[in-house]
């Protein structure tokens, strides 16, 4: 059929449906006809508006203001994914790996992390039967201790000397063999004395969480290890600082004599004893690490790592800076802590 034309505008067409929709859509022709116009399509990106759903459709795909906000919107996408990768590359050992953040990584990553997830279960489960040997070694040794020091005093005695120890006298009583009055006031009728096999006893009480906190949970460790608060609410300790300005310490023996422990070289040996338990606690630390994949988790171990890595080589290297560093604080603050 030709020749259709529409009655208002004068415009031809080709066949009736076509003209059926301009008369019912057609802006300027409903104009003419002082007719409203129907129901419009409005582009929520700019302030054009159709009158047909298929005309907004195909202006979709050519609106300016549509595809500019897609480009912001993937740019908005683009850096968050960059500042996630960033975040990851922080990790040393992830370095290497990284190369670029999509999904096919990130699914890769959740199976990477379920796989080690189930090896850290094995090794807990390793790490708990090594530490309970440990221990019965450690209690083995303790007796074997005890043995030697019995051995050792009654050697002493028997040559009528006890080497490097102070005698403290009662209060009451004045005598030039009084190394020290203030030891004498101490009460240590509860307490442990303070041995090397003292050290040994604790060893498992050096946590993980203590190692984290560095110098202040070696102070932790040593405070519950030297003091302890009885019922009516005295205080017995087996290590003590008489003179703060001369790092003046003594440690109880199991004779409940004092013996000297000038420039707190105890704190050494403490550090020594702990060496191989921190050693665990480290590699406890780095595996969380690795396995990080929360932002915040990898802040978290980023900022803690080389904190830790130097406090850890002050027990690696004994006669390192890191020890001497390390060693320095600890009796600063033991010096308080101890002081009478």
């Amino acid at each position: 059929m030709k020749g259709l034309k529409c009655e208002f505008c004068n415009k031809n067409f080709t066949t009736i449906s076509v003209l059926k929709v301009h008369t019912e859509t057609a802006k300027y022709c409903l104009k003419l006809r002082g007719e409203p116009s129907p129901t419009q399509y409005k582009c929520e990106y700019c302030d054009d508006s159709f009158t047909q759903k298929i005309t907004l459709k195909k202006h979709a795909n050519l609106c300016l203001e549509h595809k500019n906000f897609l480009i912001v919107e993937k740019e908005k996408e683009n850096e968050v994914l960059k500042t996630y990768v960033k975040s990851l590359k922080s990790c040393n050992d992830r370095k290497e790996k990284l190369t670029t953040l999509t999904e096919t990584l990130l699914i890769e990553e959740k199976i990477k992390v379920k796989k080690l997830t189930d090896k850290r279960i094995f090794d807990l489960a390793t790490i708990e039967k090594l530490q309970n040997e440990k221990i019965e070694l450690s209690n083995l040794i303790h007796e074997k201790d005890q043995k030697i020091i019995g051995l050792e005093k009654k050697l002493e005695l028997g040559k009528g000397i006890l080497i490097g120890y102070e005698k403290v006298k009662p209060p009451n009583v004045t005598n030039n063999t009084i190394i020290n009055q203030k030891l004498a006031n101490l009460k240590v009728d509860n307490i442990r004395p303070l041995t090397q096999a003292t050290i040994q006893e604790d060893i498992p009480k050096y946590t993980y969480e203590l190692f984290l906190k560095g110098e202040n949970g070696i102070v932790h460790y040593v405070t519950n290890m030297t003091q302890i608060k009885m019922i009516d609410g005295t205080i017995e300790q087996n290590y003590a600082c008489t003179d703060k300005s001369r790092n003046t310490f003594h440690r109880l023996m199991e004779s409940k004599e004092w013996t000297q422990d000038g420039g707190a070289r105890f704190i050494n040996e403490v550090m020594n004893s702990l060496a191989n338990v921190a050693e665990n606690h480290w590699k406890t630390f780095c595996d969380k690490m690795r396995v990080a994949t929360d932002i915040f988790d990898v802040d978290y171990y980023h900022n803690k790592t080389n904190k830790l890595r130097n406090f850890m080589c002050s027990f690696s290297n004994p006669d390192s800076n890191y020890r001497e560093q390390s060693f320095k604080k600890i009796k600063a603050k033991m010096k308080d802590i101890s002081s009478v």
